[in-house]
């Protein structure tokens, strides 16, 4: 019997107990009234209305109350059939499906996800998800919890899909997954996350490499500043990228599906026809090789040609050969810039050769007034020296001297512009030998300052042999002149660095201020008067001019009072050999 028609019975029975209990008190109180009638007959009417009533109160209360139980056990079993059948589904998932609260801790776990992470689901509940399965990216850097996109559910009411993460395994060892989570809400009230995971398998982590290449590759092309298109074996464009289509006047898809050749290539910039057996966008393929051109013309839409810079490579899919890609530039500017870099080294060049004989003809054509002009005054001297008092012997002495000194940078110039206009043409030279022609020169010096000389290996080198020798000469000659008090001490050496031989002559002189180090190369400039030191600055100005004249560079390293080492740099030749 089902429990509600129970609950009515016994309300029922109830009723009629009150009813019995009622009547008994109505006869012991109540004189001449038999049994019968104080159950029912000799009652008073509202008597028994409140027996009735009381007898109906409690039938429908009964009703109610069965009723109401009833439609409990029915929902409770709704509910256990529910969560049987939640239970069945989280158990046969073949994903794992595990929830977290709101500080990140397990609450249920199915048992497809603890087998993915390697424990049993009860071991997992109450643990912290993060700090145990997923604190560390694949490749060892840590994974900060607030960065963690399971757990932003929890905080902003989220949802995330994530595609490229690892889940950590009990054995320490990581796996590949594909995951979502979404929030939990109990009646509007946020509770925890849910998250449903699977292992990604080797076939799909190759598949979704091959589309992220290829989402990579449609990048590349749509934003690559190069035009980029591909043919096959007949010839006909397969893809264009915009950059490609802009530099031809053409839309993406218009290039698709039409023959490269005919379209952009068909002729040379003069106007003659350009076979498309000769072009090596096509020789890629039917060659199978690489081809780069540095120096051909395209043609555009509008019939306008323009430069172009290309390189054609073979495309293959799955080992097969199916065309070309073809990646190229236009190279306008660059041409321009080139012409005008020419233009300019043309005038440049020029407008050496042109002061390079200015600088020689007026050095030249001073000599000749600079000579009478010495030659008067020493005839001054001669004539009139004994009625000259102190004052005006000295000042023709100061005008002797200048003219000496003037002399001296006439012929500084004259040598200094030979270098450029005078020079021989290079020949295979040992510098060795070189050197030995520039102390024999300098053996006079070299005696009266008691200096000495140490060379190491020098090499064989194609330079002008008599400019080397005043390079030499010069630099060996500003280490006698500036020695200071201690006797001179020079070292040469030769070394190989990065395809060209580096001469270092060494010095114990007086030494050059770090600052002064670029100064000592220009054109007169002296760091000492004429008093300290006679010359006229031009000597290492002259070593630099010949030095770069050789493709070559010169410089210093020094301090005061520790000596100088001057470098210098010249272009290896092949077949170059070092003297003994």
């Amino acid at each position: 019997m089902k429990t509600e028609v129970k609950i009515i019975i016994y309300s029922v029975f109830l009723g009629l107990c009150i009813w019995l209990v009622d009547a008994i008190f109505y006869l012991r109180y109540t004189a001449d009234v038999s049994f019968a009638g104080a159950l029912l007959t000799r009652v008073p009417a509202h008597e028994l209305y409140v027996r009735a009533f009381v007898l109906v109160a409690l039938v429908v209360f009964g009703w109610i109350i069965g009723s109401t139980a009833a439609r409990g056990r029915s929902a409770e079993r709704g509910m256990r059939r529910a969560e049987q059948r939640l239970d069945l589904i989280l158990e046969s998932a073949f994903e794992g499906v595990f929830g977290i609260d709101l500080q990140g801790r397990f609450t249920f776990v199915n048992e497809a996800a603890g087998n993915l992470l390697g424990y049993a689901s009860s071991e997992l509940i109450g643990r912290d998800m993060h700090e145990l399965t997923h604190h560390t990216h694949s490749d060892g850097r840590s994974y900060a919890a607030e960065d963690c996109p399971i757990l932003h559910p929890t905080e902003d009411d989220g949802a995330a899909r994530v595609t490229d993460e690892v889940f950590w395994r009990r054995d320490g060892s990581s796996i590949p997954v594909h995951y979502s989570a979404r929030p939990i809400r109990d009646g509007g009230t946020l509770r925890g996350t849910v998250v449903v995971c699977r292992r990604v398998r080797p076939d799909e982590a190759a598949q979704e490499e091959l589309e992220r290449l290829r989402r990579l590759s449609q990048l590349i092309l749509t934003w690559a500043g190069e035009g980029i298109f591909g043919i096959d074996l007949d010839g006909r464009i397969t893809f264009a990228n915009p950059a490609a289509a802009v530099m031809l006047g053409y839309e993406s898809e218009d290039l698709i599906g039409r023959e490269a050749h005919p379209l952009i290539q068909h002729s040379r910039e003069d106007g003659e026809p350009h076979p498309q057996n000769q072009s090596l966008i096509y020789a890629a393929f039917e060659d199978d090789d690489v081809y780069h051109v540095s120096d051909e013309v395209f043609w555009r839409k509008s019939g306008e040609s323009f430069p172009a810079e290309y390189t054609s490579t073979p495309l293959r899919e799955g080992g097969r050969l199916v065309g070309a890609v073809v990646v190229f530039k236009d190279i306008t500017e660059r041409k321009l810039a080139e012409r005008d870099l020419r233009d300019t080294l043309h005038e440049l060049a020029r407008s050496n050769r042109e002061l390079e004989t200015f600088a020689y003809v007026v050095s030249h054509d001073l000599q000749e007034p600079l000579r009478m002009v010495q030659s008067y005054v020493r005839l001054l001297e001669q004539r009139y020296g004994e009625r000259l008092d102190q004052d005006a012997r000295e000042f023709v002495e100061f005008a002797v001297d200048g003219t000496k000194r003037m002399q001296g940078m006439i012929d500084d110039l004259l040598r200094y512009a030979r270098v450029g206009s005078r020079g021989g043409a290079p020949k295979s030279v040992d510098l060795s030998e070189v050197l030995g022609e520039a102390l024999s020169n300098l053996q006079v010096s070299i005696d009266d300052a008691g200096a000495t000389v140490d060379a190491g290996e020098l090499p064989t080198l194609e330079v002008d042999r008599r400019q080397m020798v005043q390079v030499f000469q010069n630099l060996i000659g500003n280490a006698i002149k500036f020695s200071g008090d201690q006797p001179p001490k020079v070292s040469i050496n030769g070394e190989l660095r990065n395809g060209s031989w580096v001469i270092a002559v060494k010095d114990n002189g007086i030494g050059i201020p770090q600052k002064q180090g670029e100064r000592v190369f220009a054109l007169f400039q002296r760091l000492h008067g004429p008093d300290a030191y006679p010359g006229t600055g031009i000597g290492l100005a002259i070593c630099k001019k010949i030095i770069e004249k050789h493709g070559g560079s010169i410089w210093v390293g020094s301090a005061p009072g520790e000596g100088s080492t001057f470098f210098f740099s010249l272009p290896a030749r092949t077949g170059v050999r070092i003297s003994a």
